[in-house]
């Protein structure tokens, strides 16, 4: 969930009960190629910083656990 207006947003992933894939790439949109993201993973606490071009690419997650879910918060650098 993108919101332009903020320079921000929030990923919710989901790993399903039978679901056998651990680690996917998610490929974020509407993000400046160019500006800076804090991406902020809220189940471990770690924060890390990409650029627009880098998550629009590809922002790799693992969920252990099935069924399992992750959340995580990124917000552009002014």
């Amino acid at each position: 969930f993108h919101r332009e207006d903020l320079r921000q947003g929030t990923v919710l992933a989901f790993r399903r009960p039978k679901c056998t894939i651990i680690t996917t790439r998610l490929k974020l949109k509407g993000l400046s190629p160019t500006a800076r993201y804090e991406v902020h993973f809220k189940d471990s606490g770690v924060k890390q910083t990409f650029t627009g071009k880098e998550l629009a690419y590809g922002l790799d997650v693992t969920i252990e656990r099935a069924p399992g879910s992750l959340l995580i918060t990124y917000r552009q650098f002014p």
